[in-house]
């Protein structure tokens, strides 16, 4: 175990580019850090003190999965994650109010008391919002081509889950901060000196690096392959100016078990120069994630997007649209721009009305096909539609409510056939077979006209002379 240095850890948590929040035994707010209120959008000032459903109200759903994760840490000393879970953050007044949507991993981590008792919990939430969209855009038609499981599932997070094994030496155990810092998920090390001396790593860095003994070594020193690759660079640059080095998923190759070659892995991390009283830089403080398996997962998304747009645009003679649960158009394939006229970019983010007739939107068909398919899964209909040129035409149509994992409606999808020609043809069929059966009636009638004219012909009148003769003749 090696000895901390004097350090301001209160400095170090709201400097740390992951984003904190500290919960004590009551669940009231005990701390959070700059980067947890940036991405929350509130200031400290507002939620410290408060009962955390007080600061940030949640449903029933997802405020007993916090608790039960929260209990489950509390009872057992050991941390616990959720997943996935949304959140959505208030959108401030001046940028115009509302909710922003917002998916979240997050994990609860114990820190615990000098007598082995959980004192707080610290929650690290990672914002993997456009990951969830990423996966969220894939077609449940097309479930066969995606990864066989989704990235939550897969491992993405499992870092997060293990990352609290262990706790760094503490001058102070009793300091509730050096203890978050000791039990933080995500990697830690402090450099001392211009030459990058390792004196502080955390168990998530020794992980990263192979479990190889670092601490009183420089960096060139115990991670060559690392000063090859510019780091050492940055950090002379860091040092030097006194200025913090930021990266989002940085390479980085990395020799993470003995005798193994190295191999690549995706970080975000921040290079924090620490100064003494008087403002000269005497060390460098780093923190970051291995975001190795996000990266990992959002390439095959994007793979499986492009695999499901493929799919998609190869169907030309069928549009093929998707929307949120409020009609905005999610997605517009080619067949969709070759029936309707507009492209994609034009229609991302607006109505189905576009398409619909006027009568058809003053009449409300697009709100009442939605509530039809939220109701009973899926909406049908034959009806004119409007091209961009203004062109009408005969579409047969069907909306389908899209749901999650978990069954919640997350949207529609639309697909329209064009049928005109059917239709024309149908009705020139149906025009025919009335003409025709108009014409039948109409020979009918006249045929029954002639044998009525037949059964009233008048009778003959005998001739005058006739009639005396034969009055003659027989007596009459």
């Amino acid at each position: 175990m090696h000895a901390l240095p004097d350090l301001d850890f209160g400095r170090l948590f709201d400097a740390s580019p992951n984003p904190y929040l500290v919960l004590d035994r009551r669940l009231h707010i005990a701390g959070a850090n700059r980067a947890y209120l940036d991405s929350v959008k509130r200031k400290l000032r507002d939620i410290i003190g408060r009962w955390v459903w007080d600061a940030f109200p949640a449903d029933e759903q997802t405020a007993g999965r916090f608790l039960a994760s929260l209990e489950g840490v509390f009872r057992t000393k050991r941390p616990d994650t959720l997943s996935l879970v949304r959140f959505d953050v208030a959108r401030p007044e001046m940028e115009g109010g509302g909710p922003i949507e917002r998916y979240w991993s997050i994990v609860h981590s114990p820190v615990v008391d000098a007598d082995g008792e959980v004192a707080f919990v610290l929650q690290h939430a990672i914002d993997v919002t456009n990951l969830q969209h990423l996966q969220a855009a894939r077609l449940p038609e097309n479930r066969e081509d995606a990864p066989e499981r989704i990235p939550a599932q897969s491992g993405i997070f499992e870092r997060a889950r293990e990352t609290c094994e262990n706790s760094i030496a503490a001058r102070d155990e009793s300091d509730p901060l050096n203890e978050m810092f000791s039990q933080a998920p995500g990697f830690v090390a402090m450099l001392r000196g211009p030459e990058h001396r390792f004196e502080l790593v955390n168990p998530s860095y020794m992980r990263l690096v192979g479990h190889r003994p670092v601490v009183g070594l420089t960096v060139s020193e115990a991670l060559p392959e690392a000063a090859a690759q510019g780091y050492l660079d940055i950090l002379d640059q860091v040092f030097a100016s006194g200025e913090p080095y930021v990266a989002r998923g940085a390479r980085s190759s990395l020799q993470m078990e003995p005798d193994h070659a190295a191999s690549d892995r995706f970080v975000d991390f921040v290079y924090q120069p620490l100064k003494d009283a008087t403002g000269r830089v005497t060390g460098i403080f780093i923190q970051g994630i291995d975001v190795t398996d996000l990266k990992a997962g959002e390439a095959a998304l994007r793979a499986s997007e492009a695999r499901n747009r493929q799919i998609l645009d190869s169907a030309t003679d069928h549009a093929i649209i998707t929307s949120e649960l409020d009609g905005r158009i999610t997605r517009w394939n080619e067949g969709a721009r070759q029936i309707l006229g507009w492209n994609e970019e034009e229609m991302l983010g607006e109505g189905a009305e576009r398409f619909f007739t006027p009568e058809d939107v003053a009449a409300g068909r697009v709100a009442i096909e939605m509530r039809t398919a939220i109701e009973e899964g899926r909406s049908k209909d034959e009806r004119w539609h409007q091209r961009k040129s203004g062109e009408r035409f005969w579409a047969a149509g069907e909306m389908t409510l899209l749901r999650d994992e978990a069954q919640s409606a997350t949207g529609f999808v639309k697909m329209l056939h064009d049928r005109t020609e059917q239709h024309q043809a149908q009705n020139a069929e149906k025009a025919a077979v009335r003409d025709l059966t108009t014409e039948r009636a109409r020979v009918v009638v006249q045929n029954l006209d002639r044998r009525r004219a037949k059964c009233v012909q008048p009778r003959r009148v005998m001739p005058r002379a006739r009639h005396s003769r034969l009055q003659t003749e027989f007596g009459l």
